[in-house]
């Protein structure tokens, strides 16, 4: 029996189904990269280089000179070097232009007007290395442009959404448990399932959250420093909310859950504003009322102490003086004093 025909019939479907799979991937990994990369964005103020950087720029001089050529038939004392540049007829200008090199040292202001590239951008405002001229304050979203920013913002988060894990089922239950009879909506259950929290290590995690700080949200997207990551995924295992209330947990598996709390009414506002809408509002709140004064960060502050003063116990106590300081700060009353606690530690106070 020839087998050849079945062989071909095999191959070509092999290669079909291959080539459905190839097509597949690019759609897939849309979720994994950005789907767009904004233009360069013209700067107006002043950056603080981390580099040297070499600037060339064309300039325009004047020259005068002996006129040549078919001139010096009918005038030759034009050509006559050294003593033409003595007769104003034979004398012309004519303007050239010089290659200018400027050299900025690591640490300088670069202040001519230049663009920056997305990943520049991002870099430059987050580091606060872009400068107000007049006031030599580290200038705000305002000042560096709010569109140009939020482009950049979107652009760094679609970056990262591929790298994104989903919270572990134990850490989705207890948030749900920690919320179930909480008055008010800081955030729904589809937000906690929809969250993706991504370790702080590389581009552009670690320039969106710089080192010491806690997290920060891009829409769904929880960018978490790297031992709140390890206990949100359970690096020292998983605790119920009862464990939360009865003091049963790590100092640093209670601050990923209040930090995780705190992000989830971020994810709850972008979905409800939508991303540009958010990011743009954001930025225009930092640059006229501040981080302590933000409405957005308000509530989310507001939001946690809820949540502390709720759930009670140790988890309360634990929080009080970071929330007594919040509330000083944001001139806010956050206070969780009055936490309802475990009979057991009430005998013993």
């Amino acid at each position: 029996m020839d087998r050849s025909p079945r062989l071909r019939r095999a191959l070509a479907l092999a290669a079909f189904a291959l080539a459905l799979a190839s097509s597949a991937r690019p759609a897939a990994a849309q979720d994994c990269a950005a789907t767009f990369v904004p233009p360069p964005h013209e700067l107006n103020v002043c950056e603080r280089l981390v580099r040297e950087l070499t600037v060339e720029r064309l300039v325009p001089r004047e020259i005068e000179q002996c006129r040549s050529g078919p001139t010096c038939v009918f005038q030759p004392e034009c050509c006559v070097p050294g003593a033409c540049m003595a007769i104003p007829h034979c004398v012309v200008t004519e303007t050239i232009e010089e290659v200018v090199r400027t050299v900025y040292h690591r640490g300088d202001l670069y202040c001519d007007p230049h663009e920056l590239a997305p990943r520049e951008l991002l870099e430059a405002f987050l580091q606060e290395r872009l400068i107000d001229p007049d006031s030599g304050a580290v200038a705000d979203p305002l000042a560096v442009g709010v569109e140009g920013l939020t482009n950049a913002f979107t652009w760094g988060e679609q970056l990262m959404r591929c790298r994104g894990e989903r919270l572990p089922e134990p850490i989705v239950q207890l948030v749900l448990d920690i919320i179930r009879d909480l008055p008010g909506v800081g955030f729904s259950p589809a937000d906690v399932r929809a969250l993706r929290l991504i370790e702080r290590d590389g581009f552009p995690s670690n320039v969106f959250l710089r080192e010491g700080y806690g997290a920060i949200t891009l829409r769904s997207s929880v960018i978490i420093r790297p031992d709140r990551y390890a206990a949100l995924m359970g690096a020292h295992g998983f605790y119920t909310l009862d464990d939360l209330v009865q003091q049963r947990v790590p100092w640093v598996f209670l601050r990923a859950i209040d930090t995780l709390i705190h992000e989830l009414v971020h994810v709850r506002q972008y979905r409800e504003q939508g991303e540009r809408d958010f990011l743009t509002i954001y930025l225009q709140q930092m640059a006229l009322q501040g981080y302590d004064h933000a409405p957005l960060e308000d509530e989310a502050y507001g939001w946690a102490s809820d949540v502390a003063h709720h759930t009670g116990g140790f988890y309360c106590l634990d929080l009080v003086r970071r929330y007594d300081l919040e509330g000083e700060e944001r001139d806010q009353d956050l206070d969780v004093r009055a936490c309802t606690l475990p009979a057991a530690l009430i005998e013993i106070l």
